[in-house]
Formats: structure tokens, C-alpha cells, sequence
């Protein structure tokens, strides 16, 4: 909304994150072409939400691959991967309205085989799953992509029953499968290594240090050393003023922003 609609912003601003939003035009074209709207309501909705949500699709695709030359470290963001995921629903969806029984659909073909495009443009620029995640669940943005294309090749296999896509459908599920699990193995390695002190969440709303404590609890003690029983002293409001500028200035410091 903000890219869209705001007088400070434009199709610039967005980022791989707002392809989520279109994801959700995908469903609601496959659940209207699952429960035959059209037949009842006499109006293709399902065709109507499938429009909007590749138009939108579009747009932000665009945009991202525009602005990729300007953030370097863009590339191999795990962010990136959301490309995938709405041209994977969309095959289903398309697949589901057009429904041809023993055969997938031109235009599913053609998403999917550009999904599989995306898939390896991204496997090229080299996934950045060994360093430290930039935000807290950020490496889970391989998972559902990865999801959403394994589906898709599933629906392709069942509709064409030939031994390519079955091998390919088989291919693309164990790479979701391993992208779930090396997923959950990495961000379980960074707990412990947060656990033990030797690392830190490098989102700004976990952001927790040893010196930031010893700060904190320094402001505290002089907060309720200086404070008066039964009232608040001016050093008491002070302290608290103190504390709240350290904690929003430190915020500040720390807040980067994620691609």
C-alpha cells in the first residue's frame, strides 16, 4: 500500500516481501475454481482474481529485478526466493479453471517453466543460508517457495502421467524437503550460538547484548536508588527519560534494512 499509494514512494519501493500479498489473489482463484463459483454466481471470479493477482506479480517482479544493480547484497538474499512462489500457485490455479482432465494447460506450462528459470537463477547467485540471518526468520523464505514449486510439479505429474515430469516432480520435492530441514538445522545453530553468547539476532526488536544489559541495569539501579518512596523524584523522572532515549537511540543504531 505504501509503494502504491503514498505521495513519497513509488514502484521503486518495492521489495521481494510484497510478493506475498499477490500469493493470496492465487488462492482465492484456485478455492472459486474448486468450488465452481462461476457456475453459481454466473461470474468468472476465479478468472477475475488470477488477473489481478498476475498483473500485480508483474509490477513487483519489475521493480525487484530493477532495483537488484543498486543493493549488492541483495543477491542471494533469501527474500529473493519469493519470486518463485506466486507463479507456482498460479500453475495450480490456472490448471484448476482451465481443467483439462490428462493434460496441463499452456499457460501453467509457461509459469512453471519460468519458475523453474527463477529457480536456477537464484541457485547461480548462491543462496546466503551459511551466514548470520539478517532478522529473525528470515531463512524461511526458502521454505515456502520451494513448497509452492514442488506442488505445482505435483499437480503437472498427476495431469500428465509421464516418467520427465514424475522424475521432476520427485526432484523438486526432496529439494523442498531439504530446504525445510537444512533451514530448521541453520536457525537451530544460531539459538545455540545466541544461547551461548557467541552471537547475537541482528533484528532490531531482539536486539540484546551484554553491554546493552549492563547499561540498562546501570540507568535501573540509579532510577530507584534516586527515587522517592511513595512519590517520583526529578532524578527518578530523569533516569526514566535517560533510560527510554538510551533504548530508542541503541534501537536506532542497530535497525538495518532487510532486503
Amino acid at each position: 500500500e505504501n509503494w502504491m499509494f503514498s505521495s513519497e514512494s513509488n514502484i521503486s519501493c518495492a521489495r521481494p516481501q510484497f510478493l506475498l500479498s499477490t500469493v493470496g489473489w492465487f488462492l482465492l482463484a484456485s478455492l472459486g475454481a474448486l468450488a465452481k463459483i462461476e457456475d453459481t454466481w454466473g461470474l468468472a471470479l476465479p478468472n477475475f482474481c488470477f488477473g489481478i493477482g498476475i498483473v500485480f506479480y508483474l509490477m513487483v517482479a519489475n521493480a525487484i529485478f530493477n532495483g537488484i544493480h543498486v543493493t549488492p547484497n541483495a543477491k542471494g538474499s533469501p527474500a529473493l526466493f519469493l519470486l518463485i512462489a506466486p507463479p507456482a500457485v498460479a500453475t495450480v490455479s490456472m490448471d484448476l479453471i482451465i481443467n483439462e482432465p490428462g493434460q496441463v494447460n499452456t499457460i501453467s506450462e509457461l509459469l512453471f517453466g519460468w519458475c523453474l528459470g527463477v529457480l536456477i537463477l537464484l541457485i547461480k547467485l548462491g543462496p546466503k543460508i551459511s551466514s548470520q540471518p539478517p532478522s529473525l526468520g528470515a531463512y524461511w523464505a526458502y521454505v515456502f517457495p520451494m513448497a509452492a514449486l514442488g506442488t505445482a510439479a505435483l499437480r503437472i505429474a498427476t495431469q500428465q502421467h509421464t516418467k520427465s515430469s514424475e522424475t521432476l516432480a520427485v526432484c523438486l520435492v526432496v529439494l523442498a524437503c531439504l530446504a525445510i530441514l537444512v533451514v530448521f538445522l541453520r536457525m537451530s545453530w544460531h539459538v545455540v550460538l545466541v544461547v551461548t553468547g557467541t552471537a547475537e539476532w541482528g533484528d532490531p526488536l531482539l536486539k540484546f547484548t551484554a553491554a546493552t544489559a549492563t547499561s540498562s541495569l546501570m540507568l535501573v539501579d540509579n532510577i530507584t536508588g534516586n527515587g522517592a518512596v511513595g512519590g517520583v523524584s526529578s532524578n527518578g523522572v530523569n533516569g526514566g527519560l535517560a533510560l527510554q532515549h538510551h533504548q530508542q537511540q541503541h534501537q536506532h543504531q542497530h535497525q538495518q534494512p532487510i532486503f
